[in-house]
């Protein structure tokens, strides 16, 4: 399974760089890191593992990257418009798009430009952070930190596929739920107690 990852900040470089150490095969979109990730590779590091990618397959086009079966967009929703000149040439008919972003509307975004049957909408339960260009750290790593569900059809198979190509790490990285998901599913049920949660620890850091 090939997998792009289209913004490499703190989520996008987290959830790229333990599928890389798993195994998979994963290709990130960057800009101004480029350099330095192709120089010194990705450290992770804190609650969750401590590891290092030395080889990291990053570009600064997705033309360059090319053809994907999985592109996780982890890029901040107020970029949405970029994507539709990126995303393209990622696709062929089968691929899935990803969005592990903030915010409401993301799924709907891409479901209404590229296809709901293609859309996965994610939740990062995960407190995580890039603390140089190389390193990244997290503060709050369950073991399962992730969300996961489908917009159209059956992910059932999909997801078997994702987990028996992406590696050791994917048990340990991703938790995805609603497998038997109806047309329409959405991660909105959980979006709000996440919301609730952030907003309350919001509150505790400003006292």
């Amino acid at each position: 399974m090939r997998i792009a990852v289209v913004g490499s900040g703190a989520i996008g470089s987290y959830y790229g760089a333990h599928l890389a150490h798993g195994g998979a095969d994963v290709h990130f979109l960057m800009r101004g890191d480029l350099n330095e990730v192709r120089r010194h590779g990705f450290c992770v590091r804190g609650k969750g593992g401590n590891f290092r990618v030395a080889n990291v397959n990053c570009y600064n086009s997705t033309k360059e990257i090319g053809q994907c079966d999985l592109v996780i967009i982890a890029v901040k929703a107020t970029s949405n418009g970029d994507l539709l000149d990126l995303i393209p040439p990622l696709l062929h008919k089968q691929t899935m798009l990803a969005t592990f972003q903030n915010g409401l509307g993301n799924e709907e975004f891409f479901a209404e430009h590229f296809g709901a049957e293609r859309v996965l909408g994610g939740l990062c339960f995960i407190c995580v952070t890039r603390i140089s260009r190389t390193e990244v750290e997290a503060y709050n790593a369950p073991m399962r930190s992730l969300h996961c569900s489908r917009r159209a059809g059956s992910i059932a198979a999909s997801l078997t596929i994702l987990r028996s190509n992406a590696g050791a790490s994917w048990y340990g990285t991703f938790h995805l739920t609603d497998c038997r998901s109806s047309p329409g599913a959405s991660v909105l049920p959980k979006f709000w107690p996440m919301t609730v949660c952030v907003a309350r620890r919001w509150c505790s850091w400003m006292r």
